[in-house]
């Protein structure tokens, strides 16, 4: 949670950290839910870290914005595409409904998914009664070539 006179401020932070060197990439290959599927409130598609590279940039820009004092989440880093959110309001017997439907889809898994990260993006999130709404409000691009950083970017968008 940041208030709108913070985001320039957290943008900034993110594009003066230094640029990984090589890409980024996250591998897409299972299916689960946060927190778990006997109660699941987000389902997902889990993604493969290879060498803890995108959990190490995520530490670091945690450590950023704890100095802005920016609250950030203790959990531990799990890379994931969110692929839907499980309404807050259903009743027990239905949330292990829905978790015993997605778990049936586990198993069903498409190949795994390679994609490269060429950027962080900066989202602000409106919880609407029709459910979430997602707006990107800046952009700090991370990519690199092998060995050697491309130019930095920070925009808002």
């Amino acid at each position: 949670e940041i208030s709108a006179a913070q985001a320039g401020a957290v943008t900034r932070a993110l594009a003066a950290l230094p640029a990984p060197t090589g890409l980024l990439s996250l591998t897409l290959d299972g299916l689960g839910a946060f927190p778990n599927l006997n109660r699941p409130a987000t389902l997902w598609a889990g993604g493969q870290d290879e060498g803890g590279r995108i959990a190490e940039l995520a530490a670091r820009q945690g450590r950023a914005l704890k100095t802005l004092g920016v609250e950030i989440d203790p959990r531990p880093f799990r890379p994931h595409l969110t692929l839907a959110r499980v309404p807050r309001d259903l009743d027990p017997a239905a949330l292990r409904a829905v978790g015993a439907w997605f778990a049936a889809r586990c198993a069903l898994a498409p190949p795994p998914l390679s994609q490269a990260i060429r950027a962080v993006h900066l989202m602000r999130s409106e919880l609407l009664p029709s459910g979430p709404r997602y707006t990107p409000m800046a952009e700090v691009v991370l990519e690199t070539t092998a060995g050697s950083q491309s130019p930095r970017e920070a925009r808002g968008l």
